[in-house]
C-alpha cells in the first residue's frame, strides 16, 4: 500500500502534463510563402554601380615646329625655240634659301609653281600626289618646262620618274608665273573612296611676285631671245707688277651684266685653276720668272667674257726689287791676302827692332868688358 501511493502520484503528474502541452503539429499555422520584394531603381537600397570600361587615351605625337620659309625670288625666261615643232623651252631659276637637310624631323624644302593664262584662274603645276621639286644643293634651283605639252621633273636633278606628269603649259600667249616655298613632308591623308591620297604637311610661304613671259607659236619671245643674251663684261686688277718669291699676289675681277650667278675661272700661264663664284684669286707658289694671269666669267644664261692677260714678275727671295742693282759678289781670297800681308810686315818690323836692340846691348857689353880689363 505504501509503495503504490508514490507510483500513483507519478502517474497523475504525467497525465496532467500531457493535457497541458498541445501538440505542435496541431497548433502550427501554415502560411503561404511570399515573393521577395523586387529591387527597383527607386529603391532606397545602396547599389554598387557596374564600372564602365574606359577607352585608353592615346598620347598625341608632338607636331614638329616647321620654320616658315621666305617668299622665293625667281626669274623665268625662254631658252630655245623649235619653230618646226611649235615648242619652246622655258627655264625657271629660283634663288635657294638656307635650309638644314639633316634636321631631326626629316622634313624637306620644296617649291610649288602656278601659272595663269588669258586672265584665267591660277593653276598649280604640282600637287601632293605627284610630289614637288626639292631645293637643290647649289645656290639656285632650275626648273625646265616645254610649252604645249607636259612638264616633267628634270631626271638629272630630281630622283623622280620622268613619266610623272606635273602640268601643262600653253603653246602660245602670255603666261604668268608665281613660286611658293614649302618646308615639311608628304604623307597619306584620310581614307576616302577607297584611296588614301597624299597631302602636304608643313609650312608654306606666301606666293611670290609675278613674272610674265610671252610664247609665240613658232616664234620665240622677243624678250629675252636666245640670240640676244645679256652681255657680260669683266675687268681684272692685280696688287703688284713684281714680287719676291714666296710673297702673295692678289687679283680681283669685276663682272658687269648678264644673269647671276657669275662663275669665274682663273688661268695662270694658260693652266686653269678651277671655277668659283668668288671674284678674288691669290697665289704665292709660282717659281721665279715671268707669269701671266687672265680670267673667264660665265653667267647663268650661258654668256661669257674673258679678260686680257696681266703679266707680272716673280723675283728671287734675296732681291727686294728689280730696280735696285745687285751688289758685287764678295770674295774671300783678297781679304785673306791682305791679312797675310799685314802679318808679314808686322813680323818683319818686330824682327828689325829686336836686331837693333840686340846690337845695342852687345855694344854696351863690349864697352863694359874693356873698361873692366883696363882697370884690372
Amino acid at each position: 500500500m505504501n509503495r503504490s501511493i508514490p507510483l500513483l502520484f507519478v502517474l497523475v503528474l504525467t497525465l496532467s502534463s500531457l493535457v497541458m502541452v498541445k501538440p505542435e503539429h496541431a497548433s502550427a499555422q501554415i502560411t503561404t510563402p511570399t515573393t521577395p520584394p523586387q529591387i527597383t531603381p527607386s529603391s532606397t537600397s545602396i547599389l554598387t554601380p557596374t564600372p564602365t570600361p574606359q577607352t585608353p587615351t592615346s598620347i598625341p605625337t608632338p607636331t614638329p615646329l616647321y620654320p616658315k620659309p621666305l617668299v622665293p625670288e625667281f626669274t623665268v625666261k625662254l631658252i630655245s625655240s623649235l619653230p618646226e615643232a611649235n615648242k619652246t623651252t622655258i627655264e625657271l631659276t629660283i634663288k635657294n634659301q638656307p635650309f638644314d637637310n639633316n634636321n631631326i624631323y626629316h622634313y624637306s624644302f620644296f617649291y610649288n609653281v602656278r601659272i595663269k593664262t588669258n586672265d584665267e584662274n591660277w593653276t598649280d603645276l604640282y600637287d601632293p600626289e605627284d610630289g614637288y621639286p626639292t631645293q637643290s644643293n647649289s645656290d639656285y634651283t632650275v626648273l625646265s618646262y616645254v610649252s604645249g605639252g607636259s612638264a616633267y621633273y628634270p631626271s638629272t636633278d630630281y630622283p623622280l620618274s620622268p613619266s610623272m606628269r606635273v602640268g601643262i603649259l600653253p603653246s602660245n600667249g602670255q603666261v604668268d608665273f608665281q613660286v611658293e616655298a614649302m618646308i615639311g613632308y608628304r604623307d597619306r591623308g584620310i581614307y576616302s573612296g577607297g584611296i588614301m591620297p597624299y597631302v602636304f604637311k608643313g609650312e608654306t610661304s606666301d606666293w611670290s611676285n609675278t613674272q610674265t613671259i610671252t610664247i609665240n607659236a613658232g616664234t620665240p619671245s622677243p624678250t629675252p631671245t636666245p640670240t640676244s643674251k645679256p652681255t657680260v663684261t669683266v675687268s681684272l686688277s692685280e696688287s703688284a707688277s713684281a714680287l719676291n718669291y714666296g710673297n702673295t699676289i692678289n687679283f680681283t675681277a669685276s663682272a658687269d651684266g648678264g644673269v647671276p650667278p657669275h662663275t669665274f675661272t682663273w688661268y695662270v700661264d694658260g693652266q686653269g685653276s678651277g671655277s668659283s663664284v668668288s671674284p678674288y684669286f691669290s697665289t704665292n707658289s709660282l717659281p721665279v720668272g715671268s707669269h701671266h694671269v687672265y680670267v673667264q666669267v660665265n653667267d647663268a644664261n650661258g654668256s661669257s667674257a674673258t679678260t686680257n692677260s696681266v703679266a707680272f714678275e716673280v723675283l728671287p727671295a734675296s732681291s727686294p726689287s728689280s730696280s735696285i742693282p745687285e751688289s758685287p759678289p764678295f770674295t774671300v781670297l783678297p781679304f785673306l791676302y791682305g791679312i797675310i800681308a799685314v802679318l808679314v810686315l808686322t813680323v818683319a818690323a818686330l824682327s828689325i827692332a829686336v836686331a837693333i836692340l840686340f846690337r845695342r846691348k852687345t855694344a854696351q857689353f863690349q864697352s863694359f868688358h874693356l873698361s873692366w880689363l883696363f882697370l884690372s
